[in-house]
């Protein structure tokens, strides 16, 4: 768990306000994830289109929730008895860092359908 690791309060990090800001004074700046290889990964992805004429999404699948996430849990806002405050707080700051580093490259992040514990990176497929 993050709080192990680094010696602040929870109450300190939701202070913060800002994903960014929390994991800056986490000392953690990224996802720990290879987006050289995910962006090489989505280059040979096939692109898939609804539309023969529009551009398509390129997605790879990048692991479960259980691999990826700080608490290795699946929960909803809903449904989340089975963590507990600072491991949903580390859950969501490393959500929304996932996703800041995705978009800083053009690309999203999405679960899946079907299994909504897998994790997806997509984009567009570039021209």
């Amino acid at each position: 768990m993050l709080t192990d690791l680094y010696p602040l309060t929870w109450a300190e990090i939701y202070e913060a306000q800002d994903t960014a800001n929390t994991l800056r004074l986490l000392g953690r700046l990224d996802t720990g994830l290879n987006w050289d290889l995910i962006l090489r990964d989505l280059d040979w992805a096939e692109a898939e289109s609804d539309e023969p004429d529009e551009p398509g999404i390129q997605s790879i699948w990048i692991g479960t929730v259980f691999s990826l996430h700080p608490s290795g849990k699946y929960w909803t806002c809903i449904s989340h008895a089975n963590v507990t405050d600072a491991e949903a707080e580390a859950d969501i700051a490393w959500c929304n860092l996932l996703e800041a580093e995705a978009e800083a490259r053009d690309c999203w992040v999405e679960l899946g359908e079907g299994d909504p514990c897998d994790v997806y990176i997509c984009r567009w497929e570039k021209p």
